[in-house]
């Protein structure tokens, strides 16, 4: 922090102190001082131009440090990091993590003093710190949670041995641990958790010296967070803006720290109507070079956020159509520029949530809101669906496959033919916008924001784990937090527009995690799952690409359509001791009812055959379909966490690790292979769906639930005979949950069972007899009752491919 490392006794104007430090650093360097003192005043410098919002002269003085210092000493150490922490405050994030990579090797202890050992100890808490800023930047949170606990950890050791040893100063990192944590609560929305932060820091001894000018960056957090939690109805807050304008006050003088205070100041101005008090802090932000015509990376955040805050300002502020018109015209050549940016340098893969964190949302959802005041309700729909589509172009698989932007109207004409229509949900602040498209035209109409919609399908989530886990009644799909959400995301004009649709593809609910339509009400007696077949797809581009992949496969013939399983893997060794699996008790006559389906275009791996070979080689030995009942596992330290686990010692495949053609139709059976931590705006690959789509997938069905293992086992035995009958999968989805409704009764999991991808485009031709077909009792008795696994669906799509029978 500026005011430790300058004292608040100093009263030299900070262009005077900046001279002064460069004039020290110059005559140390011409004395060839020692390490740790020059070491010291070179970041001195950069720190002070740091504070001066010149990033590229803080660049080039950390850069210059490290030249001159020996790469093993300790502000070598500090300099890669704070370099690091500089590049990505300019949100160049995939270079700042080179950086990070470059400096770890760096931070092991070295023969060094006390000084020196004491600055290694911060220089490591950094470096997990801003590892962690930057995941939280690029969508990451979870994993930015757990840098951060690091840090902490390392914040508490530097304190201790500062005080141990008595050193002059004091210890700064300790108030950077705290910072993030603020921020991650803020950043997934735990606001109450901001103050709990705070206060438990009020009692802990390493913040006993709480009068420091840290206080007011925390009071930033607080303040952001009393006003979230006022616009979701919370009383006996201390008043926000008041707290806002507090911690400005405190920032007195720091340029690059009153700009976080007066982005949340524009926020709450803007939505209280406030267009004077708005304009005042975007001036401000702008004399303080917060913004540019280019942005750095792409990924400035507050550049990006001002360009809204600003185009919003200027719309709000006029009646004058030309003048809004420019307004919105000013908004999209920023957001273009962004866009470039990024695509020329993906910082992660993952989708695109970079989007949803920090004030960058605020781009998307100002522009999809002017697309339609300016344009009007056909045309602007139009257009702001033609921004929605450019930016899921930076998602994983648009990225992949190089899909390229092409006007809109040529992404929805695939998906809206034979009677089928497209669902869009983009979140808003203000309110959400509800996108209705079909041959008819394209209808948009404003629901709930964002943060409600997200409420709501918590709620109802709480509501079908307890109804899974359950018995009896209460596994009945949950009713009241169901039409709760169907209120908040549906509009009376939904339920018409799609009553005469054949099939809908749901695009980009992955902002939501998984927003589950097929519970909603229908009507008073029937769900949307019970008469709509439904195909969720990450994005425009992407639904595009699929259903026209399937539709040139087409429809194979009967005798050319080979299925397989693979199931109960026998787990053993280290992979054993490890994930602990308990038993899959599937006896190998389980599969007879596939197999009648199938007949002699059938096998199964099973035991210790079902291992990742027979997984791998599906594809290439002429599988068409394939079920997997296995283990999913997860593991939070990669980038791509989610696994299965197969028969052998070191049975695990990752889902990055998965290449190879895939059979066409894959149901897979797995725990935890949905259920891994939701990172918004992510587009399928960091899971299974997008890995086996990549590698030949046309449509993938999956569920974020706990399910019973016996009950999943008719309800797929169910969708393959509506498979075998010529079915396209969704439909098959919804003719097992009929048949199943009619013989047993709902059950909230035949909801949560989703298509997602090219679900319109049937694997066989149509058969005379009916796709439903009773419950095989013989199923149920073969499996053990009562066991329970998490289980998850995926039909998979298959490469382009010459046709022969399963070896």
């Amino acid at each position: 922090m500026i005011g430790e490392l300058y004292g608040a006794a100093s009263a030299a104007p900070i262009e005077e102190t900046l001279a002064n430090l460069r004039h020290c650093r110059e005559g140390l360097e011409l004395v060839d001082a020692a390490p740790t003192l020059l070491g010291y005043w070179i970041w001195q410098y950069g720190l002070t131009t740091i504070y001066l919002n010149r990033f590229a002269d803080a660049q080039a003085e950390f850069r210059h440090g490290l030249d001159v210092l020996r790469p093993e000493h300790a502000f070598a150490s500090v300099l890669r990091v704070d370099l690091a922490d500089i590049v990505q405050l300019d949100g160049c994030w995939r270079e700042a993590r080179e950086i990070l990579a470059e400096a770890e090797p760096w931070l092991a202890p070295h023969e060094e003093n006390a000084i020196d050992r004491f600055q290694r100890i911060e220089a490591t808490g950094r470096w997990h710190g801003v590892q962690g800023e930057i995941d939280l930047k690029i969508g990451l949170p979870e994993r930015a949670a757990a840098r951060f606990e690091r840090e902490a950890a390392y914040a508490r050791d530097a304190w201790q041995y500062h005080h141990d040893q008595k050193l002059n100063g004091s210890s700064a990192l300790r108030w950077t641990a705290l910072d993030h944590r603020l921020k991650l609560a803020l950043a997934t929305g735990d606001f109450a958790g901001v103050d709990r932060e705070f206060e438990r820091a009020g009692t802990d001894p390493l913040y006993a010296d709480w009068e420091s000018e840290s206080g007011a960056q925390f009071k930033v957090h607080i303040g952001a967070a009393h006003y979230e939690r006022e616009r979701r109805g919370e009383t006996g807050l201390a008043d926000a803006k008041a707290t806002l304008e507090g911690a400005l006050a405190g920032f007195a003088g720091d340029p690059l720290a009153q700009g976080e205070a007066r982005v949340q100041l524009i926020k709450l101005a803007i939505e209280r109507r406030d267009w004077t008090g708005a304009r005042e802090h975007i001036d401000a932000l702008r004399a303080a070079g917060v913004g540019s015509p280019k942005l750095a990376c792409g990924g400035n955040p507050a550049a990006v956020a001002l360009d809204a805050f600003e185009a919003r300002v200027r719309f709000e502020t006029t009646t004058d159509d030309s003048a809004r018109r420019a307004a919105l015209v000013d908004l999209e050549r920023a957001f273009e520029v962004f866009l470039s940016a990024w695509e020329e340098a993906p910082e992660r893969e993952g989708g695109i949530a970079f989007l949803r964190y920090g004030e960058r949302y605020l781009v998307l959802d100002e522009l999809v809101r002017m697309c339609l005041a300016v344009d009007g309700p056909e045309a602007g729909a139009r257009r702001a669906l033609q921004w929605i589509g450019n930016a899921q172009l930076l998602g994983s698989l648009a990225q992949h496959w190089q899909l390229e932007r092409l006007p809109v109207a040529e992404w929805l004409a695939p998906l809206v033919l034979e009677g089928a229509g497209v669902v869009l949900v983009q979140p808003g602040r203000v309110n959400s916008t509800l996108f209705l498209i079909d041959a008819q035209g394209i209808l948009a109409v404003d629901v709930d924001p964002d943060w409600k919609i997200q409420r709501f399908i918590g709620l109802l989530q709480n509501a079908v784990a307890r109804a899974v886990h359950s018995t009896g009644a209460r596994a009945a799909p949950p009713l009241d937090e169901a039409r709760a959400l169907a209120d908040s995301v549906l509009p009376d004009e939904f339920r018409a527009r799609v009553a005469s649709w054949s099939h809908a593809f749901a695009i980009g609910v992955e902002s939501y995690g998984h927003l589950a339509f097929e519970l909603l009400p229908f009507d008073d007696a029937r769900r949307l799952g019970d008469v709509l077949p439904i195909s969720y797809v990450p994005s425009l581009p992407v639904a595009a690409e699929l259903v026209q992949r399937a539709r040139t496969r087409g429809i194979e013939p009967v005798e050319q359509v080979y299925a397989a399983a693979l199931a109960a893997p026998e787990v053993s060794g280290a992979s054993a001791a490890k994930w602990k699996p308990a038993p899959l008790a599937i006896d190998a006559a389980a599969w007879r009812p596939w197999s009648a389906v199938w007949g002699d275009r059938w096998q199964a791996w099973l035991g210790p055959a079902a291992s990742p070979t027979a997984l791998r080689e599906s594809g290439s030995r002429g599988v068409d379909l394939l079920q997997l009942v296995v283990h999913g596992i997860e593991d939070l330290d990669r980038d791509y966490s989610s696994g299965l686990l197969l028969a052998g010692d070191g049975g695990e495949v990752w889902s990055d690790t998965l290449s190879g053609p895939t059979p066409r139709l894959v149901m897979l059976a797995a725990c935890q292979v949905d259920s891994r931590p939701v990172r918004r705006g992510d587009d399928g690959l960091a899971g299974w769906a997008g890995r086996f789509a990549i590698e030949g997938t046309d449509c993938v069905v999956l569920t974020p639930v706990d399910l019973e293992l016996e009950r999943a086992l008719a309800f797929f035995e169910l969708v393959q005979h509506a498979v075998r009958a010529g079915e396209s999968p969704s439909s098959a989805l919804v003719a097992a949950r009929r048949s199943l409704a009619r013989s047993s009764g709902a059950r909230a999991q035949d909801y949560l069972i989703y298509a997602w991808g090219a679900g319109t485009q049937p694997l066989l031709p149509r058969q005379a007899e009916s796709a439903a077909v009773p419950v095989r009792g013989n199923v149920l008795a073969l499996v053990a009752a009562g066991f329970a696994v998490v289980l998850v669906g995926v039909l998979v799509g298959l490469a382009l491919r010459r046709r022969r029978a399963p070896q």
